[in-house]
């Protein structure tokens, strides 16, 4: 079977891959300032208190400090 494409149907099909080719750059903008807002907006959540406590820095144990 040999498909025969006019050019009609070429500069059709054309325009409609750049409108959908445009319409995603603009939903993947649109998702990225989301999750940025997102992000942000989680920082100010108060943690519970099991997070804060791993969030403490571990003890420095000194060198200097001999084990007997």
């Amino acid at each position: 079977m040999i498909f025969s494409i006019s050019k009609r149907e070429i500069v059709k099909y054309s325009r409609l891959l750049l409108k959908l080719f445009i319409v995603l750059i603009i939903v993947f903008i649109i998702l990225t300032k989301l999750f940025d807002v997102l992000g942000n907006i989680y920082k100010y959540i108060p943690k519970t208190r099991e997070e804060q406590y791993n969030e403490r820095p571990l003890r420095v144990i000194s060198s200097t400090t001999k084990n007997t």
